[in-house]
């Protein structure tokens, strides 16, 4: 019971905390909320899938490696509008 609901409140959190992600005058912008909830979204999605992660199932490899693909680009872009 406590496992379902750390994963459901750091899924909610991580969407919450995505909805900071903005696009504004055609530059990406986002500050630490953001990044911060594409981190709690991918281990959301992991402590949930943990067991078929261990025992090797390749579709769930598949979909948290592209989770953390997609967390990676955000990070990236928000670096890149921290620079500019």
């Amino acid at each position: 019971m406590k496992r379902k609901f750390l994963i459901v409140a750091m899924g909610l959190s991580g969407v919450i905390l995505m909805m900071s992600f903005t696009i504004q005058h055609q530059h990406f912008h986002s500050g630490l909320y953001g990044v911060l909830g594409s981190f709690l979204l991918v281990g959301a999605y992991l402590i949930a899938h943990l067991e078929e992660w261990r025992q090797g199932e390749q579709r769930v490899r598949h979909v948290t490696l592209t989770l953390a693909l997609l967390c990676l680009v955000l990070v990236i872009l928000n670096l890149f509008e921290q620079l500019l």
